[in-house]
């Protein structure tokens, strides 16, 4: 009874932590007010509708749901995974996992937590590669003993005998160490005395007899401690049960569902009645069955070149070549943690995330710092240069900053290093390339030039011309003749701006008078005048009416005074 009611508390809990919604619905006196719930039952004691033993009500409260035992397991609904996984628990294209910023590991979802960030315990140190490598040491994220940390996020095995098995060349920890094509760590050859493997023989160890038919327990009363044993039941996974005696494989429990279950950090094998240790479940020697893997200490771990699966229950080999196939995001973990299995349409490879850019000498993605960003490494700096392709040949890590190389600056949004444009005329991607003060990119040329208001004047720089800006007439002193008006400097009146802006000009009066440029003559001789032959004239097939040149009709010309 207490177990049941239990049960139907953990479903209501479960049911309104992942859906938020008015439980009303389940009130009943009897089966029939339940007919709505497909596979409910009303509990009379409660006046609830429950679900049986080992399901929970859907969001939309119209059915009951099998409640999963871990990730990976099929599921329809989130409220399934949340039951097994707790909070993150989330249906993921009809599989259980972790939402985005969260890791399964031994039965539950964690909270990611990279290299150096805050922590509370190791489960939330995440980890792609080996279950033991990342430690919450000093409440801070740390590669564990025996291991060495890779850029900023990775942290790998060391190995520290010639003849071991290695991945990379930087595995390989000793002096001289490198890892050959045989992928076992070898030494160059001129290092003098090499080390040698003295590891002793690995000391074996087994589960005791006894654990496999008792349940032991310790409880203490009156300073005494007392240490019981419960012989286990016979009853299979997914017998109903009351009490975890009652189960009788190893690694197994009776939870609030009332069915029997492999206990968290375990799965049920697909073939026999055992449960499994996850990779990064505890185990002894024999305990590790999963294929390629093996009991590093006290936890399950993948083997050299293999990783764990986001389910913790297989080791899938590594994707040794960049850009190159994968099933899963474990797969690419060869190259750091800043890794995606990226689809390309037909099948997915393994490439950089947006956040990286790979090395190829160290075989890592490695993380991309652009202009003005903290370093301390010359690898953290870099710029795009093609698509989806970074290079360092434009920016060097000086006094623990990305600083651009001599000749390029930053560019305008501070991704990317521009080569400098010094002179007007020169080639430019943006405004900021061009080195000449009052200068811009012209959009169309896509050369350096004055901006409006402005004017190329003989030594190479942008003067202020007519238009420009200006607080007083001095101001102005680069346009001949101008004056400073309501804040722009401008011609006078009877004066009109040259064509360069750089001067004003005089108005002539009519016909024949001195001109320098077009714009003196129009205002006299309308929109047909010009300056040619450095006079005021109508334009050619034009003749002067009343002080105004006029288009000639049958190439006649007719003079009227």
């Amino acid at each position: 009874m207490e177990s049941s009611l239990l049960h139907v508390f953990l479903q209501i809990f479960l049911f309104t932590l992942a859906t938020s919604t008015d439980l009303s619905g389940l009130i009943c006196e009897g089966n029939a007010d339940c007919a709505d719930i497909a596979g409910s039952t009303c509990n009379t004691n409660l006046k609830l509708c429950e679900c049986f033993g080992n399901q929970i009500l859907s969001s939309t409260m119209q059915k009951c749901l099998a409640v999963v035992h871990g990730a990976g397991d099929a599921c329809e609904e989130d409220v399934q995974c949340s039951a097994a996984l707790l909070n993150g628990g989330t249906c993921q294209n009809g599989k259980c996992g972790c939402t985005d910023g969260m890791h399964y590991l031994r039965g539950r979802c964690w909270t990611s937590k990279a290299l150096g960030e805050v922590c509370d315990s190791d489960g939330e140190c995440a980890f792609l590669v080996e279950a033991n490598s990342v430690q919450c040491l000093d409440n801070k994220c740390q590669c564990a003993e025996g291991f060495y940390q890779r850029e900023y996020s990775d942290c790998r095995k060391r190995v520290e005998n010639i003849g071991e098995p290695c991945a990379l060349n930087s595995d390989c920890t000793y002096d001289g160490g490198f890892c050959n094509t045989s992928k076992l760590c070898d030494i160059i050859a001129d290092r003098g005395k090499l080390k040698v493997n003295h590891k002793g023989e690995k000391l074996e160890s087994c589960l005791e007899f006894s654990k496999q038919v008792a349940i032991f327990t310790v409880t203490k009363s009156n300073n005494t401690f007392m240490h019981t044993a419960t012989k286990r039941g016979n009853k299979e996974l997914g017998a109903a049960c009351s009490s975890d005696p009652e189960c009788g494989t190893l690694n197994s429990e009776c939870p609030p569902s009332g069915y029997c279950k492999c206990k968290t950090g375990f799965f049920k094998s697909p073939t026999e009645d055992k449960c499994i240790p996850e990779i990064g479940g505890p185990c002894t020697n024999e305990d590790c069955v999963i294929n390629g893997s093996s009991c590093d200490g006290s936890k399950c771990v993948c083997g050299m070149g293999t990783a764990a699966s986001a389910t913790k229950q297989e080791c899938l080999n590594q994707t040794i070549a960049y850009n190159r196939r994968c099933s899963e995001i474990s797969q690419c973990t060869l190259f750091g943690t800043r890794v995606d299995c990226k689809s390309n349409g037909g099948s997915s490879n393994c490439v950089c995330d947006a956040s990286s850019r790979h090395i190829v000498e160290d075989n890592i993605c490695w993380i991309v710092k652009g202009p003005g960003q903290e370093c301390s490494d010359e690898r953290d700096c870099s710029v795009p240069y093609k698509t989806n392709e970074f290079s360092d040949m434009y920016i060097d890590c000086v006094e623990n900053k990305c600083t651009c190389i001599e000749g390029y600056h930053p560019s305008s949004d501070g991704k990317n290093c521009n080569l400098d444009a010094p002179d007007l005329g020169d080639t430019c991607t943006e405004n900021s390339d061009c080195q000449v003060g009052n200068s811009i990119c012209d959009t169309k040329t896509k050369m350096c030039a004055c901006k409006t208001g402005y004017y190329a004047d003989s030594e190479g720089a942008c003067a202020i011309g007519v238009g420009g800006s200006c607080s007083v007439s001095e101001d102005c002193a680069s346009v001949a003749n101008s004056e400073c008006m309501a804040n722009k400097c401008q011609c006078p009146a009877g004066w009109t701006s040259n064509l360069a802006i750089s001067e004003c000009l005089p108005i002539t009066n009519g016909l024949n008078e001195e001109c320098a440029e077009s714009q003196q003559c129009t205002p006299s001789l309308g929109e047909f005048g010009e300056c040619r032959d450095e006079l005021c004239q109508c334009q050619k097939k034009h003749h002067l009416v009343q002080g105004t040149c006029t288009p000639s009709k049958g190439g006649s010309i007719a003079i009227n005074n």
